[in-house]
């Protein structure tokens, strides 16, 4: 088959959760044999780009996969709040499926891509929808309300219009994509907490529940972890030092906690919050347990975590799946959850973890503590961790998809259905 993933921002420019996902899925299909290529849009500088010519799309290659990418410029309106399509990358997207004949497109994300989407669905191309976050329910992507209380759900755009309101119709944004999920050949979610949130707006679609699968190759090449003699629990957090993933809460409840022995280590991207990684350096300038490190390369992902005793995800919003809590499960690791989203869920049903109410610092401080003087109970939990699905299995799965949206999409040609 000839693939097209769509997805608003990726490789060599982004690398977090959902580009890390769909790179894997379009490697593994290309190995399987298919004919695979990203398209995206560009958000950087035209150096990071093999061939930026002006007026047209960029291009490059990273790790053999072709990625082509719209110009930022071109993007009026990238949360999708007005129905105006930008014609000029429209344009530039028709002219590129025509010179392409792909088979079946694969929707990862929609933000900044709509004029992409339009483009396929005139084109006549079935595709399948990944609904790896909020972003077709909520604009804000993450179903939290600008007072900071959880969201459940746009009610057809009237929630929208009354908690956040934009001086756009969301009626109309929730319209057009509820007609974008109607006519996908699937609609995929990566957890059974994604599925209900979708589930409850769009009560008479169907969402098909596929995990993203997890390097286990990689995984089981890290030379893991061993305990150091003479040290307590390590605490660990991978991810981006922003406040919505609650990095400076995290680490003001741990020296609030004051555990002899114990440490955090604080991981990731340092350039998306200035004023929560200064919060973090603050701490970790008056208690030397805490250390703030950079980030990390996609190869160094399982070394990190497997000198971990305790995955923390301290999250202030839903997350609907977790790639780093995988991860982690994949290493032996068992995590301590904010009580939002899926993962609290997830290591409820393994008991290979707790949660802790997200918005909460004593809790988190109290919850610390307690593991910290229970070593019995973390290791009841480590030897609970499931695990994950591998990225094989998710590709097959898709595939699966794919070809059933191919089929349906050739019968409905035959009979001559829209």
């Amino acid at each position: 088959m000839r693939i097209l993933f769509v997805v608003h921002q990726f490789l060599p420019e982004f690398a977090s959760g959902t580009e890390t996902a769909v790179f894997h899925v379009a490697k593994t299909s290309q190995r399987a044999g298919h004919r695979v290529a990203v398209l995206t849009c560009a958000l950087g500088e035209p150096s990071r780009w093999s061939d930026a010519p002006a007026g047209g799309l960029w291009s490059t290659s990273v790790h053999g996969i072709p990625v082509h990418a719209i110009p930022r410029s071109m993007m009026t309106d990238p949360h999708a709040l007005q129905p105006a399509v930008d014609v000029a990358a429209a344009d530039l997207v028709r002219a590129f499926l025509a010179g392409n004949r792909f088979d079946v497109v694969h929707v990862a994300h929609a933000m900044r891509m709509g004029s992409a989407i339009e483009a396929v669905r005139e084109a006549g191309i079935p595709y399948v929808v990944s609904l790896t976050d909020f972003f077709p329910l909520c604009h804000a992507v993450n179903l939290m309300r600008r007072d900071g209380t959880a969201c459940d759900g746009p009610h057809g755009g009237r929630a929208c219009a009354a908690h956040c309101p934009t001086g756009s119709e969301p009626r109309a944004r929730f319209g057009r994509f509820r007609r974008l999920l109607a006519d996908a050949g699937a609609r995929i979610v990566c957890s059974d907490f994604t599925r209900r949130q979708y589930v409850r707006s769009f009560p008479d679609l169907g969402f098909e529940t596929i995990l993203h699968g997890i390097d286990m190759l990689r995984a089981c090449a890290s030379p893991g972890g061993a305990q150091r003699p003479g040290t307590g629990l390590r605490f660990g957090f991978l991810g981006t030092i922003s406040a919505m993933k609650g990095a400076g809460m995290l680490a003001e409840a741990f020296a609030a906690a004051a555990i002899p022995d114990a440490s955090l280590e604080i991981v990731g991207p340092v350039d998306a919050d200035p004023a929560t990684v200064s919060v973090v350096t603050a701490v970790a300038g008056r208690c030397p347990a805490v250390t703030l490190r950079g980030p990390v390369t996609s190869d160094e992902v399982f070394d990190v975590l497997s000198r971990f005793d305790v995955l923390c995800l301290p999250s202030q919003v839903p997350e609907t799946f977790s790639q780093v809590l995988h991860q982690a499960f994949a290493c032996g690791v068992p995590a301590l959850v904010s009580d939002l989203g899926a993962p609290p869920e997830i290591v409820g049903r393994h008991r290979c973890g707790w949660s802790v109410p997200f918005s909460d610092a004593g809790a988190w401080t109290q919850a610390l503590r307690r593991l910290a003087a229970d070593a019995d109970e973390v290791e009841r939990a480590r030897s609970a961790v499931p695990l994950p699905m591998r990225i094989e299995e998710e590709a097959f799965f898709l595939e699966q998809l794919y070809r059933r949206a191919l089929r349906d999409h050739a019968t409905r040609r035959w009979i001559g259905t829209p």
